[in-house]
């Protein structure tokens, strides 16, 4: 996937999201959801303690054609 197919659709979210500090995208991977197209992008940790499946990750999924936020989730270790 190229950064410009993903990019409206993701600089549109972090208008309103804040990712958290330490973190850097991992992947942005188009998915259908409800009948709909849309972006789902997964930050995990700079550090790379704890990433990957299962690991500390921040993700949101982002309708394609209106840019809308369908969700966030996330499982951050604080300690």
């Amino acid at each position: 996937m190229k950064e410009q197919d993903y990019s409206k659709a993701l600089q549109a979210a972090l208008q309103l999201l804040q990712v958290p500090e330490g973190y850097q995208l991992k992947s942005a991977q188009e998915h259908k959801q409800n009948q709909d197209v849309v972006w789902v992008f997964r930050y995990e940790k700079i550090s790379r303690d704890n990433n990957g499946l299962g690991g500390e990750h921040f993700s949101f999924v982002v309708e394609k054609n209106t840019y809308k936020i369908l969700g966030v989730t996330g499982w951050i270790n604080v300690w």
